[in-house]
């Protein structure tokens, strides 16, 4: 019978396993975009050890920046229109002389390099959690204003984190349930 809840022997069926999430960091952050959803926030405390984070604090760390940089060059990945995608990349490569596709992904591996750089200068300069959203403004017209807002969001609970490697931070970062509408 369609829609029976209750087993084989009268007793009720378990609820369905969740699903699982994917393995692969990548397509766990962009299921981050594609959803909206945004980290929880953690405070600034001796337990938690996150800190807040300031334009001069960049401009002074280089080991933060060398922090911030590894997080940007992972999250650039997540948009596939600042990088090839693997199977259009091996069409490529097994063509002969078709040098204007070439130079098309080499552009986009050059965005997402200048993108980096751009991102790393941001920081050095301007509040992130500025009212004016100065930050976001900067990057929406790479990213788009979503992404941007909830790129910015997540680096700087990257940033804030104790967390030196991306996968000890993937791990312990918590998502709400629901998305955050902008």
């Amino acid at each position: 019978r369609p829609g029976n809840r209750y087993g084989p022997r009268g007793g009720r069926r378990p609820p369905p396993p969740p699903r699982p999430q994917s393995d692969d960091p990548l397509e766990r952050r962009r299921n981050v975009y594609r959803n909206r959803t945004y980290s929880m926030r953690v405070g600034s405390n001796r337990l938690s050890q996150y800190r807040e984070l300031t334009p001069d604090l960049f401009a002074r760390d280089e080991e933060l920046v060398s922090r911030a940089r590894k997080w940007i060059r992972r999250e650039l990945r997540v948009f596939s229109f600042l990088n090839p995608e693997p199977e259009h990349e091996e069409r490529i490569s097994h063509q002969v002389s078709r040098p204007g596709p070439q130079r098309l992904e080499n552009r986009r591996a050059n965005n997402a390099e200048f993108l980096l750089e751009y991102v790393i200068a941001i920081l050095r300069t301007v509040d992130l959690k500025g009212s004016a959203g100065q930050a976001e403004e900067l990057l929406r017209d790479f990213i788009g204003r979503e992404n941007a807002c909830l790129f910015l969001h997540e680096l700087q609970a990257w940033l804030r984190s104790p967390y030196n490697s991306l996968e000890d931070w993937d791990r312990h970062v918590q998502y709400s349930n629901t998305p955050r509408s902008v």
